[in-house]
């Protein structure tokens, strides 16, 4: 019986650390990253985290609840070069606290997404997906 509890507790413990999405960078300071001023981000310059934004598109349909694919911020061509420029580009459609972002890109469709969150806990997600030239194409909430 002790075993079976603690293999439960081990379960619980795993499923509640890994939250909305693996950790790529954390922000110390996100009340000034919510209100659009330069925050301590720290963003390895590595590639992003790889992900299918066919996928994506048909897991999540227009009409479902906290999916939306118009009436962006982002509307004007900007050149990302990086994971700290898409992040920088996405905080703009961000509208939830977090502490932690994430960065994927597809390269076959050419789409970055970055997943705003806070660490330790469970859904309380934004995921803004930006296409190459920076314009935002979709959003969704509490992955």
């Amino acid at each position: 019986m002790k075993k079976i509890m603690a293999l439960i507790s081990l379960f619980i413990l795993i499923f509640a650390l890994s939250g909305c999405s693996r950790v790529e960078s954390t922000d110390a300071n996100s009340n000034l990253a919510r209100r659009g001023q330069a925050a301590d981000i720290e963003v390895s310059s590595a590639e992003a985290g790889e992900f299918s934004y066919e996928e994506d598109l048909k897991k999540y349909k227009e009409n479902d609840p906290g999916v939306y694919y118009d009436g962006f911020s982002n509307t004007s061509s900007l050149k990302l070069s990086d994971t700290e420029e898409v992040i920088k580009r996405a905080e703009a459609e961000c509208t939830i606290e977090y502490d932690t972002t994430t960065v994927y890109y597809d390269s076959a469709a050419g789409i970055w997404k970055t997943v705003f969150s806070t660490a330790g806990t469970l859904g309380n997600c934004q995921s803004v997906y930006l296409n190459g030239d920076g314009v935002t194409c979709l959003i969704v909430y509490g992955e």
